[in-house]
């Protein structure tokens, strides 16, 4: 993987309600952060936070606020996975040596959030995001976001999960067209860190991966989940690290949440997840 980048900051699951998708979540055994409202923006977040990466809990909180991708996002497919975030060394140094990979890296902006710090003092979550053009990322949105203050995103408690989760393992996208994934992909992160076996594409991102899937093939990856057929090309699962897999168990049996055991841990269907097939394991 290029030495500008580090693997996944953070993945975004877009809501149409967020207040009663935190509940689920929540329900699903995750410790959520407060509400954020994005400065100048119509959207607002719930992270689940995990020590090295986290979830982001996506939503409209001011319908009157500026026009947001995210509107036609919910409009076009629903709750869904739908943007990965990754990690660079510096922001500036990555979007420099991106451009020079032909990557064409849009304008690095500024993202702000107000939150409470550990003492309840009034601070500002700052951030340094870069996106890239749709073609550069076929059929799955992924972006660079850098903290410029880490120490108020993560704060006591706010890592510790019931369930048992202990970070982000990767994600599992599905696509039409494998071939465009591949050589686009292997482009933003470079030489060797781009597998492909048949129409199976694997980034190595870091500790992180990155599965891009023809929706023929679902079936084959997740055996022990029904219904997954007929996904269009979107994201489809997270996969978790979890500390203790029988802990996870009793948790969500004891939320009442279904969940399906198989060779690759505890399943729980997108119906059950905002849109997003979780794996535990």
């Amino acid at each position: 993987m290029r030495a500008c980048l580090r693997g996944i900051d953070h993945v975004l699951v877009g809501v149409k309600d967020l207040a009663a998708a935190n509940e689920q979540w929540n329900r699903l055994g995750f410790t959520s952060a407060p509400l954020g409202r994005h400065v100048g923006r119509k959207t607002g977040n719930h992270c689940i936070l995990f020590p090295d990466d986290y979830i982001e809990l996506i939503g409209i909180v001011d319908p009157d606020g500026p026009p947001s991708r995210l509107d036609d996002i919910l409009t076009n497919q629903g709750d869904s996975l739908i943007a990965t975030a990754l990690s660079p060394t510096d922001p500036e140094a990555a979007h420099q040596e991106l451009a020079g990979a032909g990557v064409a890296p849009q304008d690095i902006v500024l993202l702000r959030r107000p939150l409470k710090d550990k003492d309840g003092n009034d601070a500002e979550a700052q951030f340094r995001n870069f996106d890239f053009p749709l073609e550069a990322t076929p059929g799955f949105r992924l972006f660079c976001c850098y903290h410029l203050t880490p120490e108020l995103v993560r704060q006591p408690g706010w890592t510790e999960h019931a369930n048992g989760v202990t970070g982000v393992a990767g994600i599992t996208v599905v696509t039409a067209d494998p071939d465009a994934v591949a050589s686009r992909l292997d482009l933003l992160f470079g030489p060797g860190s781009v597998m492909r076996t048949d129409d199976v594409v694997t980034v190595h991102a870091g500790r992180h991966r990155l599965i891009y899937v023809t929706a023929d093939d679902l079936p084959q990856l997740y055996p022990e989940v029904d219904g997954l057929e007929d996904r269009p090309p979107h994201g489809i699962a997270i996969r978790f690290t979890v500390a203790d897999l029988e802990a996870t168990k009793r948790h969500l049996a004891g939320e009442a949440i279904p969940f399906i055991e198989g060779d690759g841990g505890l399943f729980v269907a997108p119906e059950n997840a905002n849109g997003v097939l979780l794996q535990f394991g």
